[in-house]
């Protein structure tokens, strides 16, 4: 008897290599003007790329 039911379900699903492909944008919030130095999108969409 199998215990390892997770992943046989994954693999049933056939989700072992999964990939997605997804849009997204940045809101920066003007109320704080401490951050304008931060409203970097090429920094802020390296972070969100990372795995």
């Amino acid at each position: 008897m199998d215990i390892s039911f997770g992943c046989v379900v994954r693999i049933i699903a056939g989700m072992d290599n999964a990939c997605y492909r997804a849009k997204a944008h940045f809101k920066w919030n003007y109320n704080r003007p401490e951050l304008a130095c931060d409203r970097n999108v090429g920094k802020h969409l390296s972070i969100a790329k990372k795995e």
